[in-house]
Order: structure tokens, then C-alpha cells, then sequence
């Protein structure tokens, strides 16, 4: 990432540098993840310990363009009231990028699906960088999907649980058998 390539660990502590450093993520987040459709937001969340406040970004996207929203504060909630912070704190928990279940942002007002990917710098975490995917795009995309003659799509979760699919089906059982 670019953090990783530019920042030191002392710059994670230097209010200019991150200061830059988003500036910086901002355009070339803004340059590449425009031409996605399903990507419904994009942040940047620097560690609240290290920074003592919250400080990053957060753009939603709202009638095909990207606006700024306040940043939500990670700590404001506990590690493990995932339904709030999820975004922050499973690939803080995972040491790596991680996509996180479904669920509504009501900041947004939409059901989103996150990926972040924590930054460490010299061994100490600096920030969360991470898009947010509408479900709702999602699910269009794979109610709208064959396999072959017969075959169903389905998006699911890591325990098969079936979040989105092509056709009707009678059981996520089916396809737990399939390599």
C-alpha cells in the first residue's frame, strides 16, 4: 500500500505526514474505484490510540459520484459489537484484509459488505484502509447470473450461509459437498 511504501513508523505519529498521506489516498482512491460500480464508499481510518481522536476519511457514493461523510469513530463501541465496527475492527482482529457479513449502515443508508486491510508500519498498526460494497448491487448482479444450462450462483459467507442467490434453492446443504 501506499501508506507502507511512504510512511515510517515515526510519520504514523506526525499529524503533517498523515495529513499528506490522506490527501495523497484520496485521489488515487478516488482515480480507481470510480470506475467500479458496485463499490458504494471508500475510507481510510488511521488508528484512534495513535492519532488520540478519529482521523481518515469516508466518501459514499450518492447519484454516481463520491461525497464526503464523517468519518464514525472505531472506539465509540466495543470490540465486540461488530453490527457498528466490524469494518475496523475484524481485519484489526485478522492481522489482514478481511471482508466482513452484510449488514445496514444507517450513516450511508445502505446494507453494505466491507473489505479493510489494516497497515502496519514497523510492526505497529497505523490505519485501516477499505471499500465498502453495496449488497443491494451485489445481489442484483447474482439474481441475474446462470451456470451453465441448470446451475444456480449463490454468494455466501465462510459457513455457506447463503447471502445471495440466482435461483430458489432448498438448501445450503447442496452445495456443501462441491470442491
Amino acid at each position: 500500500s501506499v501508506l507502507k511504501s511512504t510512511m515510517t513508523k515515526n510519520d504514523c505519529h506526525n499529524a503533517d505526514k498523515r495529513q499528506w498521506e490522506l490527501s495523497l489516498l484520496k485521489k488515487m482512491m478516488a482515480e480507481n474505484i470510480s470506475q467500479i460500480p458496485a463499490v458504494a464508499g471508500y475510507y481510510v481510518h488511521y488508528n484512534e490510540d495513535l492519532v488520540h481522536g478519529k482521523e481518515g476519511f469516508w466518501y459514499v457514493k450518492s447519484h454516481d459520484r463520491y461525497i464526503p461523510k464523517a468519518i464514525t469513530s472505531a472506539t465509540d463501541y466495543k470490540a465486540n459489537q461488530t453490527k457498528w465496527n466490524a469494518w475496523y475492527y475484524a481485519p484489526l482482529k485478522a492481522k489482514k484484509g478481511t471482508w466482513v457479513r452484510p449488514y445496514y449502515n444507517a450513516n450511508a443508508t445502505m446494507n453494505l459488505i466491507s473489505y479493510g486491510m489494516p497497515v502496519y508500519i514497523e510492526g505497529e498498526f497505523c490505519a485501516i484502509i477499505g471499500i465498502d460494497l453495496s449488497f443491494e448491487t451485489l445481489a442484483h448482479y447474482f439474481n441475474h447470473i446462470s451456470v451453465y444450462q441448470s446451475g444456480k450462483a449463490l454468494l455466501t459467507d465462510h459457513q455457506f450461509n447463503t447471502l445471495s442467490e440466482s435461483v430458489t434453492i432448498s438448501s445450503v446443504t447442496e452445495i456443501k459437498g462441491i470442491d
